[in-house]
């Protein structure tokens, strides 16, 4: 047998993984209500690379990952009710992808030591705590998902591995300054919101390939330049922090479809003549922006300017 999936079932009780077939190379038990698991008991004997899925159980109490067989490359044990801290350190040579969302894991991460192979880590949701060193993940890593933790200090992001695609920090309480100007080229999501991030934020020297960035929430300040953003942003989310001073908005990539700028401090006339023609969530409340404004007649009930002195035209 080298293929067995249980998943969407009802059943309970532990895991037996002793007596797996050597050549066993998938395994699925997810969404059920199994309570039991011990990783250790996994056979060394494994003659193929195994890639094990049990998310959505009931396993609870500690999980070492420290005693995994050499065959295992993917581990998921996200959606349970695991505590306990950690060790990320003795992952098997050729791990590739670990998911422990959604438990209630906590203490520090360590990801200076990760399989040379990894290319998915997730341990958003949780209470993982302290520090985090982000200049020595592995060049393969693609995909860091670290949302909704409880992870302080600053962050380093201008050595990250140069095929990092998503990145994802928000809902922490990490803080310092944000260095966005040697994110890696392929970056396509770059998600930071809800810490205490301050300072001043250049945007002019993103990757091309970002779709998302994502900066609510923080304590931000300074002017922001949009007139060099990628050709291919999606998503700019820059609200509920202490930016100021004027905004052109004359040049903004036409891909643009949600823009979030609400909540701060900018200042000044402002031209909404030439808004990319999908922008269909844009929001400037709470700012101190007066005068007219015209936007065309496809965009002007998409375009929130309450609690401003701005008066929306029709643009003839």
């Amino acid at each position: 047998m080298e293929w067995l999936d249980l998943g969407h079932n009802l059943f309970d009780g532990s895991i037996g993984l002793e007596a797996l077939p050597e050549r066993m190379d998938y395994l699925n038990v997810s969404d059920n209500k199994f309570c039991g698991v011990n990783l250790a008991s996994l056979p060394d004997t494994l003659k193929k690379t195994l890639r094990f899925y049990a998310h959505e159980n009931k396993f609870s109490g500690s999980v070492d990952l420290t005693q995994l067989p050499a065959a295992l490359t993917q581990l998921d044990l996200s959606e349970n009710e695991l505590s306990g801290s950690v060790v990320l350190t003795q992952l098997p040579s050729k791990f590739e992808n670990l998911s422990l969302k959604g438990n209630q894991l906590k203490g520090s991460l360590n990801l200076t030591s990760l399989p040379d192979l990894l290319n998915a880590f997730s341990a958003d949701r949780n209470e993982f705590s302290g520090s985090v060193d982000l200049t020595r993940l592995p060049a393969a890593l693609e995909f860091l998902i670290l949302l909704e933790n409880r992870l302080s200090g600053p962050v380093v992001l201008t050595q990250l591995p140069s095929n990092l695609k998503n990145l994802y920090l928000g809902g922490n309480q990490l803080k310092g300054s944000l260095n966005l100007t040697s994110l890696p080229d392929l970056l396509s999501d770059f998600i930071a919101f809800r810490n205490q991030f301050s300072g001043s934020v250049d945007l002019t020297r993103l990757p091309a390939a970002l779709g998302d960035l994502r900066l609510s929430k923080n304590q931000l300040t300074g002017p922001v330049v949009l007139t060099q953003l990628p050709d291919g942003l999606r998503c700019l989310y820059l609200r509920d922090n202490q930016f100021n001073g004027s905004l052109d908005l004359t040049q903004l990539p036409p891909s643009l479809s949600e823009l979030l700028l609400n909540n701060n401090a900018f200042s000044g006339t402002v031209d909404l003549s030439q808004l990319p023609q999908g922008l269909f969530r844009f929001n400037l409340s709470v700012n101190e922006l007066s005068g007219e404004v015209f936007i065309s007649h496809e965009l002007f009930d998409g375009v929130d300017v309450r609690n401003t002195k701005l008066i929306k035209r029709h643009m003839k």
